[in-house]
């Protein structure tokens, strides 16, 4: 069980956050939906580019978020979570 660190629903930047982890259990269709929305784009630039590499490459936010590449751990914060030896990124992506 994760324990409850803060209050459930909070104002942001004027947005409104429902934090909860199992919400998407209670709204399968609608966490569906917003799942798709959000992975379609992804998937259309990925197809775009032609490649995983290439996408690394091409966008820092897609960038930001790879923790892991060819079994390597290549984010440092991760890394040190996990007591893991961090690996560059740009080291894999150099023979593309």
């Amino acid at each position: 069980m994760v324990a409850n660190t803060g209050p459930a629903v909070f104002e942001q930047f004027g947005v409104l956050h429902y934090c909860k982890i199992d919400i998407s259990n209670y709204v399968a269709r609608t966490a569906s939906i917003a799942f798709s929305n959000l992975f379609i784009s992804l998937f259309l630039t990925l197809g775009d580019m032609g490649s995983l590499p290439a996408m690394i490459k091409a966008d820092p936010c897609f960038r930001a978020g790879i923790y892991m590449y060819g079994g390597k751990p290549v984010n440092n914060y991760v890394s040190n979570h996990f007591n893991l030896l961090s690996n560059n990124l740009d080291i894999y992506l150099s023979a593309f």
